[in-house]
C-alpha cells in the first residue's frame, strides 16, 4: 500500500472532519429550522382558525342584536298581524336592506309562516317559511341561525338569521335577516391566506363547504365522506396531517359550538418548509464550497510546511557533509597541537596583565580615599543646613503659639459681646412690652444691639486675619520640616557611598593579594601547559572518531524524517556514502612522544 505524502497526511483527515462537523451541523440546523418552521405556522393556522372563527361568532351577534332591535319597532310588530302597516314596514325594510348590503333580503312572516313584508317585493305572499327549522325556532322565542340554502328568488347561497316578533310577550311573527354568503365568504374566509397556496374554509355540522374561498365547491365539497372529514367533524378542535387534494397539508380547524359550523385552514407543507430546504440546499451548496476552500487552504499550508521540511532535510545532509570535514580538520589540529608552545608566552602575557591590574587598582584606592573624603566634608555641610532648618522651626513654632494665644483671647472677646447683645435684646424686648406703641425705649436699646454687632463684626475680621496668618505659618513651618527631612536624607545618602567606597578600598585590597598569587601559579601553569597540550590532542583525535559515528546517526535521522514525510527519496550522493563507509581508524593520528 503506498504510503501517503505528508500534504495527503494533512488534507484528507482535515477534509473529513469538515465534511462530518458541516454535515452534521446542517442536519442539526435543517431539522431545528423544520420544527420552528412547523410550531411557527401551526401557531399561526391556529390562530386564524381561532380569529376567524370569533370573528364569525361575534358578527352573528351584532346581527342577532340589530334584527331583534328592529324587531321591536311598531311599524314591523303591527305588520306581521295587520295588513294596513304592511307597505310601511316594506319601505322601512327597504331602507335598511340599502344600509345593510350584506342582507340579501330582509322580511317578516307572520304565524303562519307566510311573508307578510320584505325589502325585496318578491317575496312577499309568495313565499311561506312554515315547514323551516329557523322559523319553528323562533316561532317558539329563540334566536336562530340556518344552514346554508339556495336562494328560491336569486338562487344564490344564504343562509338565514332569525328573531321573534313579540308583542306584549307573545310571539306574532318572525324577523328573517337572509345574508348573502358571497359577502359573508368575501370578509370573513377569502382573507385567510397561509403563505402562497394555503387557505381556509368554512364546512356545516355534516360535512358539506358553506365558504370557500373556490366559490365552485361551495356546497359540493363534502368532507363527510373523506377520512379527513370523518377526524375533523369528531373533534371540536385540533391540528391534523394528511393528504388533502393530492398534496400534503397541515389542518387546523375549530367548530362554533352555538352553530354548529367548523372553520378549517389548511397549509401547504412543501411551501411550509420551503425555507427549511432552501437553508438545507444552502447549508449543502457551503460544506461543498467550505471543504473547497479548506482543501485548496489546506493543501498550499501543507505544501507551504513540506517545502521548508525538505529544505532543511537537504541543509541536514550538508551539515553531515560538513561534519566529516571537520572530523578531518580535528584530527590533523590534533597532531600539530603539541608541538606548539605558544601557551607559554600567553601565560608570561598574563603575569604582565595581572601586574598592570595591580597598578591600577592601587591607583583606584587612592582616587576612591580622596572621594570619601570630599563626601564626609559634605555631610558636614548637609548637616550644618539640617541644623539652621530646625532653628528656623522651632521659631515659627513659637510664632504660632502666640498667634494662637492672640486668637482665644479675640474670641473671648466675642463671646462676651455675643452675651452683652443677647442680654440687650432681651432688654429691648422687655421696653417694646412696656411702652406699647410708643417704642422710645425700644430705640436706644436697638442702637445699642448695633453698636455691639459692629464691634462683633470687627472682632471677626481680627480673628480671621489671624487665622490666615496662623495657616501661612503652619504651611511655612511644613516646607521647613520637609527641608530637614530631604538634607537629612542626603546625610544618610552620603555616609552609604562612604561605606561603599570604603567596601570597594578593602575589595581592591583582596584582589591584589590574589593577583600576587596568581602570578607564582602562572609559573607553574607554564610547566604543565606542555602535558595538557598532548592530552588534548589526544582527546581531539578521540572527538573526531565520534564525529563520525554522530555524522551517520545524523544520516539516519534524515531517512527516518524523509519517511515520515511522505517527500520524495532524494539519492544518496558519493559524499554521503563515504560519510556511511568512513573507518573509524581514519581518526586516529599518531601521536609524538611525551616528554616526562
Amino acid at each position: 500500500m503506498r504510503k501517503l505524502s505528508l500534504v495527503n497526511k494533512f488534507l484528507f483527515p482535515t477534509i473529513l472532519l469538515i465534511i462530518i462537523g458541516m454535515g452534521f451541523s446542517a442536519f442539526i440546523s435543517y431539522v431545528n429550522s423544520k420544527n420552528a418552521m412547523e410550531v411557527i405556522i401551526t401557531s399561526q393556522i391556529t390562530q386564524f382558525c381561532d380569529s376567524t372563527m370569533k370573528n364569525i361568532s361575534f358578527w352573528i351577534n351584532d346581527r342577532k342584536l340589530e334584527l331583534n332591535n328592529w324587531s321591536k319597532q311598531a311599524s314591523f310588530r303591527k305588520a306581521a298581524s295587520d295588513t294596513m302597516y304592511v307597505s310601511i314596514a316594506n319601505l322601512e325594510l327597504d331602507l335598511l336592506n340599502e344600509d345593510y348590503k350584506f342582507y340579501e333580503a330582509i322580511c317578516i312572516t307572520n304565524t303562519t309562516g307566510d311573508v307578510v313584508a320584505s325589502s325585496d317585493p318578491d317575496m312577499v305572499t309568495k313565499i311561506n317559511f312554515s315547514g323551516w327549522e329557523p322559523f319553528k325556532k323562533s316561532l317558539n322565542g329563540a334566536f336562530s341561525v340556518s344552514d346554508v340554502i339556495n336562494s328560491k328568488t336569486t338562487g344564490k347561497h344564504i343562509f338565514a338569521i332569525s328573531v321573534p316578533i313579540k308583542e306584549k310577550e307573545e310571539v306574532v311573527g318572525v324577523f328573517f335577516g337572509l345574508v348573502d354568503l358571497t359577502y359573508f365568504s368575501k370578509n370573513f374566509i377569502d382573507p385567510v391566506k397561509i403563505g402562497k397556496t394555503g387557505y381556509g374554509f368554512l364546512i356545516n355540522s355534516k360535512g358539506l363547504a358553506i365558504a370557500h374561498p373556490d366559490k365552485s365547491q361551495v356546497m359540493k365539497l363534502n368532507l363527510s365522506e373523506l377520512d379527513l372529514g370523518k377526524k375533523i367533524l369528531d373533534k371540536s378542535k385540533g391540528i391534523i396531517k394528511s393528504q388533502f387534494n393530492g398534496i400534503s397539508q397541515l389542518i387546523a380547524f375549530e367548530k362554533a359550538k352555538e352553530l354548529g359550523w367548523i372553520v378549517v385552514v389548511s397549509a401547504n407543507t412543501k411551501e411550509i418548509f420551503a425555507p427549511a430546504n432552501r437553508l438545507r440546499l444552502l447549508n449543502i451548496t457551503l460544506t461543498i464550497a467550505i471543504v473547497i476552500i479548506a482543501g485548496l487552504i489546506i493543501f498550499f499550508i501543507a505544501r507551504s510546511v513540506a517545502n521548508p521540511i525538505n529544505r532543511i532535510i537537504g541543509t541536514l545532509r550538508d551539515m553531515a557533509n560538513n561534519v566529516n570535514s571537520e572530523a578531518g580538520h580535528v584530527s590533523a589540529a590534533s597532531l600539530s597541537m603539541a608541538d606548539k608552545t605558544s601557551e607559554q608566552a600567553a601565560s608570561l602575557e598574563e603575569t604582565g596583565s595581572s601586574l598592570e591590574k595591580m597598578s591600577a587598582m592601587t591607583k583606584q584606592n587612592a582616587e576612591n580615599s580622596v572621594q570619601a573624603d570630599n563626601l564626609m566634608k559634605e555631610a558636614n555641610q548637609t548637616l550644618n543646613k539640617g541644623n539652621e532648618s530646625m532653628n528656623k522651626l522651632t521659631l515659627s513654632m513659637n510664632d504660632i503659639s502666640k498667634t494662637g494665644e492672640e486668637t482665644q483671647k479675640i474670641i473671648k472677646t466675642i463671646d462676651e459681646i455675643a452675651f452683652q447683645t443677647n442680654l440687650l435684646a432681651l432688654n429691648a424686648a422687655v421696653e417694646a412690652a412696656r411702652a406699647g406703641e410708643a417704642g422710645a425705649g425700644f430705640a436706644v436699646v436697638a442702637e445699642e444691639v448695633r453698636n455691639l454687632a459692629m464691634r462683633a463684626a470687627d472682632a471677626a475680621r481680627n480673628t480671621a486675619i489671624l487665622i490666615e496668618g496662623s495657616v501661612k505659618k503652619i504651611n511655612d513651618g511644613s516646607e521647613l520640616v520637609t527641608i530637614t527631612n530631604n538634607d537629612f536624607s542626603g546625610v544618610a545618602l552620603s555616609s552609604s557611598k562612604v561605606g561603599e567606597l570604603i567596601a570597594e578600598i578593602s575589595a581592591a585590597s583582596r584582589e591584589q593579594a590574589e593577583g600576587i598569587e596568581q602570578i607564582n601559579e602562572a609559573v607553574s601553569k607554564i610547566d604543565s601547559a606542555t602535558q595538557r597540550n598532548v592530552a588534548n590532542a589526544e582527546e581531539s583525535a578521540a572527538a573526531s572518531a565520534e564525529m563520525n559515528a554522530l555524522a551517520k546517526k545524523m544520516r539516519l535521522v534524515i531517512n527516518d524524517l524523509v519517511r515520515i514525510t511522505g517527500l520524495k527519496n532524494h539519492k544518496v550522493n558519493k559524499n554521503e556514502q563515504d560519510i556511511l563507509k568512513l573507518p573509524e581508524s581514519s581518526s586516529k593520528s599518531e601521536q609524538p612522544p611525551i616528554n616526562q
